[in-house]
């Protein structure tokens, strides 16, 4: 179950929908964040289901790092923040136990997606 994730481009956090808001970082590739090194986990997630390969211990991680990068993000392109962080541990949680995105994740607000589509 702990096996390693296959990498991500280095330096970068997969995305799932980012291009649609039209706020994509200029000269980065479709559905990439930067996050120059500093999430060690969330750089090499390229997929939902990777999360069904981490340990707790490296859900718990991932969710913190999952938080700062959304704080990052709301910070410097603006949005609502509040939503966002309400839902990371349930975001990490869902996608850790079923089979996204076989299994349909409804979000009450659209905010709530934010940590999802990163």
């Amino acid at each position: 179950m702990n096996q390693p994730l296959s990498p991500v481009s280095a330096g970068t956090a997969a995305t799932a929908g980012a291009g649609q808001t039209g706020a994509e970082p200029t000269g980065q590739p479709t559905g990439q964040v930067p996050t120059m090194g500093r999430f060690p986990l969330l750089d090499r997630v390229s997929a939902p289901r990777d999360l069904r390969n981490l340990s707790v211990d490296q859900l718990r991680q991932l969710a913190e790092e999952l938080r700062a990068e959304t704080v990052d993000a709301v910070s410097t392109t603006g949005g609502h923040l509040g939503a966002s962080l309400g839902v990371v541990e349930l975001t990490v949680a869902l996608h850790a136990v079923f089979d996204t995105p076989d299994d349909r994740i409804i979000w009450d607000v659209g905010h709530q997606a934010y940590p999802h589509k990163i």
